[in-house]
């Protein structure tokens, strides 16, 4: 009877967390139609490093960046392929391209951008990353929209390119499910994580927010780290889902658990509540999976499988209804064909591959392989 109402209580908490999910999205759609703003100094950077078979992608949406009057710079961190020749053969032909190398003493993406961002005068600062593509010039006016309404620091969505791979599937998946967290978090007044490939903030919130000085040694989490210096300096977060970039997803497992320990290094960081809401998010379909099959095989238990079973499919169909209320907020239609029932099986790798990432040394720049 005690395990009973056990269930009973987590089932409880498992559709009141759904419902402030739900509550979550909603606002984000309400914000989203934001005024267009005035075509302000606005500056979009790509720190980029031998990356010479993704730029002609992402070169081609810049191009067709030109009419939101804005400049971009590719700062090479010091490439040893052809990217940079390919960089200055664009930048030749376009006037609002340009390329940068870094001196000789600064190396990686981190120090690169405090190095570029030291030295540019522009109002507003867009990123992205060399691997992503831009579907349409809505990234530039959501992300300038939301600064001229007041917005210090922007966070986006960086979805995945979804392959034919079972892999690269389920870690589109599973990037889907962390963008409507991290989104969600932003509504209830908690932030605590953004993505490089999509993001935009004031010049002067950036430099009163410490410059990054306080992480700078951090080989990873830009993004996030970025965003928490943003939080402790009592500055403005706004969630723009629909301000879209797509970047391609790992096709292998060793490629998975080197994205997932990039990500963990900084997890430390986050506070208790979110840490807390994220491994709750993760292990929830894994233990009432886990809770079937034990109860399943112990007769006097047989009810509790059956509700445990219950339970798992509710919280399975109200996940894929979440899941598709955010993919309306950031108006994709791309993943709709992936999203049913995968929750148990993608969280319970994920979870495993996590436990071995959390074993690696985070590396800054990794190859898609």
């Amino acid at each position: 009877m005690f395990v009973f109402w056990c269930l009973i209580f987590l089932s409880a908490c498992v559709l009141a967390y759904q419902l402030s999910l739900h509550a979550a999205l909603e606002v984000l759609v309400d914000q989203r139609e934001a005024s267009k703003a005035k075509a302000l100094d606005t500056c979009l950077i790509v720190v980029f490093k031998d990356e010479s078979s993704l730029l002609p992608g992402l070169l081609d949406d810049l191009v067709q960046l030109k009419a939101n009057e804005i400049s971009c710079f590719l700062v090479d961190d010091h490439s040893t392929d052809e990217g940079p020749e390919l960089v200055r053969s664009f930048a030749t032909d376009h006037e609002h391209l340009m390329y940068q190398r870094l001196p000789d003493d600064v190396h990686g993406k981190k120090a690169g951008l405090h190095h570029v961002l030291s030295r540019v005068n522009a109002e507003y600062i867009l990123l992205t990353d060399a691997d992503c593509s831009i579907p349409n010039a809505g990234f530039v006016e959501r992300m300038r929209s939301a600064l001229a309404a007041g917005a210090d620091l922007v966070v986006g969505s960086g979805l995945m390119h979804v392959p034919a791979t079972w892999i690269g599937q389920s870690y589109a998946h599973i990037t889907l499910q962390q963008h409507v967290l991290f989104h969600a978090a932003i509504a209830w007044k908690l932030p605590y994580m953004a993505v490089g490939r999509s993001m935009a903030f004031r010049l002067d919130a950036y430099k009163a927010s410490g410059a990054m000085s306080g992480h700078l040694s951090h080989s990873s989490g830009t993004d996030d780290l970025l965003l928490q210096d943003f939080v402790r300096a009592g500055m403005r977060i706004v969630s723009r889902p629909d301000a879209l970039t797509y970047s391609y997803a790992p096709i292998s497992l060793s490629a998975w658990v080197k994205q997932r320990s990039r990500h963990l290094s900084v997890g430390d960081r986050y506070p208790i509540q979110v840490l807390l809401m994220i491994w709750t998010t993760a292990m929830l379909p894994i233990l009432f999976t886990l809770a079937c099959v034990l109860f399943f095989f112990y007769q006097p238990f047989t009810l509790l499988g059956i509700l445990s079973l219950f339970i798992l499919l509710l919280l399975t169909k109200l996940t894929d209804i979440i899941l598709m209320q955010f993919l309306d907020a950031a108006r994709v239609q791309l993943y709709r064909q992936y999203l049913p029932w995968l929750d148990v099986v993608v969280s319970s790798v994920n979870a495993l591959i996590s436990a071995m990432a959390a074993s690696r040394m985070p590396k800054q720049w990794t190859r898609r392989t």
